[in-house]
């Protein structure tokens, strides 16, 4: 721990000390993971500061009980600015979690030592409803305002919180104080509704109203509350029912103004410039608590929902068994589907910019079906996974979970492919993003969210990315790649160095900041193994298999129909052969759904007889 040299851990005139090793350690010159560190260091006031080591250029300005460390070894310490600390007592201004924990934690204790007989959900509550100030991305309270994902209620105040007379609060997720919506719409009249509790701290009735402010709108979404005064007695509670409306016919895919819409890599030049980023809508609201006679606001909670158009599109789970052995499936498509600008005749949906959502369907030819594991989270247990090709050197793999993930930087889906069929895995095709790209060649970064597939090559010892995740980019339409459980993983053969048209290949699910675990036990230089990741190399789930695939020889299409208009009265048309579905392995084909409900994404189609008994799973 740090320590006071004073003994008094109130006490910094001294400064603090560092146990071993910062205590005696010196940083590089320039070393990029410290020299931001360093130069905060560098500004804040003596007394303030807590380690200083290898500076140049500090000499004389903070201090003689500093000046020791400016050896003329480290690296040049850039002049204060604008947003740091300036001289002659200013203001050193600093953010992030590091700074709002410590005054978040000194609100509580207070609370806590003026209602010491209070729980810790009412605590919480006085904190999050006097929470009164909104936070805004611009200087000076310019807009756009912060939503309810990255501030919550908004900037806390310790007066409001203390002279608190009325509690609000989530009264159906125990222990929570804002209401969050987790929902599917599906459809132009869909609802929801949550409870809050109204609870009256004082020993006079209350009487209220409720008051809605919207702080992210979004198309197609709204809230409500009840209108007229409420009565809340004295020492006792009420509740409120608060609604959240929407019609997915009306939904766009909608960008929280307060982000930045794109990001980039470091370690590959080419992807260097700005890429768009992917995103799901969000609609945010404060629930005001209001005294009826001054208007007042007596308590706020934050309403939030990440939506998207849900549809419930499917079509015949079985060919029949007067199908032939070979042919079109030709399967009519139907159910609640998802077109912004409305469907027309064809039925085909003419979307107009990337804001336009639109359902998607992608067949496969079905290799893979996994039961849930339970001792797992169900983003990180494989359902089913198919492959397709479309007769030109692409294979397509689809990939189903047993639950949604909500960002795709919780897993790596591992394909292991043997690319000269010898037993031993040469390469992997998986998920990732960005970011952790970034991590794998050392970088200090932050996942993204530009997702891709990416290709491992172990015989060259190579890292690179392949294709944007579900083969497009955020700058052209929404494929689902957040809070979703289907994706596709696209690769040339070539690329991961398939000679010819066969191949084996493994699986692995992976956690995402580890995306290579599938290769968890090869050596470089193209010694791979027969294991397509291990438990002790961290795996959630490995599958050696090998599967087999064979791309010029497709049990299903071949064609590269993925990402087709996913409408109600279209048909999913696509060749199918039954004697090269058994060659393969395979079982059946595999129908994504990119805007279905979690429990519909994945829809599995029996194309003979002999494979019914196979689809329990």
């Amino acid at each position: 721990m740090i320590s006071a040299p004073s003994a008094n851990p109130f006490d910094n005139s001294q400064g603090f000390a560092f146990p071993l090793p910062e205590g005696v350690a010196r940083f590089p010159p320039l070393d990029p993971v410290v020299t931001h560190l360093l130069i905060a260091q560098a500004h804040l006031p003596p007394t303030e500061l807590v380690e200083v080591a290898g500076f140049t250029g500090t000499r004389g300005t903070i201090g003689p009980r500093f000046d020791a460390f400016d050896d003329g070894l480290g690296g040049t310490v850039p002049p204060p600015d604008a947003s740091g600390f300036l001289p002659g007592g200013q203001v050193l201004t600093i953010s992030g979690t590091s700074m709002a924990t410590p005054h978040v934690t000194g609100l509580v204790a207070l609370l806590r030592q003026m209602n010491p007989t209070m729980s810790i959900e009412q605590i919480k509550s006085l904190v999050i409803n006097g929470a009164d100030h909104d936070v805004t991305l611009g200087a000076n309270a310019l807009p756009p305002l912060f939503g309810a994902s990255r501030v919550g209620a908004g900037r806390i105040d310790a007066a409001t919180s203390a002279t608190n007379t009325l509690l609000a609060y989530n009264a159906d997720v125990p222990d929570a104080v804002s209401v969050t919506f987790d929902v599917e719409p599906v459809g132009a009249g869909f609802t929801a509704t949550h409870n809050v509790t109204l609870e009256n701290i004082t020993a006079s009735a209350a009487s209220i109203t409720l008051a809605l402010e919207d702080v992210l709108v979004a198309p197609g979404v709204s809230y409500s509350v009840p209108s007229g005064t409420i009565s809340v007695p004295a020492h006792g509670t009420a509740k409120v029912a608060v609604t959240l409306n929407a019609d997915t016919t009306a939904m766009s895919w909608t960008f929280d103004p307060s982000m930045g819409p794109t990001q980039s890599a470091t370690a590959y030049a080419s992807l260097s410039a700005s890429l768009k980023r992917q995103f799901i809508s969000e609609s945010s609201s404060v629930l005001h608590v209001l005294d009826s006679t001054t208007s007042n606001d007596l308590a706020r909670i934050p309403l939030y929902t990440a939506h998207r158009p849900h549809s419930t599109m499917a079509t015949a789970s079985d060919l029949g068994s007067s199908a032939p052995a070979s042919g079109t499936t030709n399967l009519t498509l139907t159910g609640n589907d998802v077109c912004t600008p409305g469907v027309t005749a064809g039925p085909t949906c003419l979307t107009v910019s990337r804001f336009d959502e639109k359902s998607y369907v992608s067949a496969f030819e079905l290799q893979f079906t996994g039961a849930r594991d339970l001792n797992l989270p169900g983003w990180a247990s494989l359902h089913y996974v198919g492959v397709n090709t479309d007769g030109a050197g692409n294979v397509f793999f689809g990939i189903a979970t047993h639950s949604k993930w909500p960002t795709p930087t919780y897993a790596s889906y591992n394909v292991c492919i043997d690319s000269d069929n010898d037993g031993l895995f040469d390469a992997i095709l998986m998920n990732t993003d960005l970011g952790t790209i970034d991590q794998q060649f050392g970088l200090t970064t932050n996942s993204e969210d530009n997702f891709v597939a990416a290709i491992y090559d172990n015989v060259g010892g190579t890292l690179g990315v392949e294709n944007y995740l579900n083969l497009v980019s955020a700058g052209v339409t929404d494929t689902g790649a957040l809070n979703n459980n289907t994706m596709i993983l696209a690769t040339a053969l070539g690329d991961v160095n398939v000679a010819g048209t066969q191949f084996h290949y493994g699986l692995a699910v992976c956690p995402g900041w580890n995306p290579l675990c599938g290769a968890a036990d090869w050596s470089g230089g193209g010694q791979g193994t027969a294991n397509c990741g291990t438990p002790g190399g961290g795996a959630f789930q490995s599958f050696n298999g090998p599967f087999v695939y064979d791309s010029a020889n497709p049990g299903v299409d071949g064609n590269g129909n993925v990402l087709i208009g996913d409408l109600n009265g279209g048909v999913v048309d696509v060749n199918y052969d039954v004697s090269k579905v058994v060659a393969n392995g395979s079982t059946g084909m595999l129908l994504l759904h990119t805007h279905n409900t979690e429990a519909t994404s994945a829809q599995t189609v029996i194309l003979d007889r002999i494979f019914a008994d196979g689809f329990g799973n």
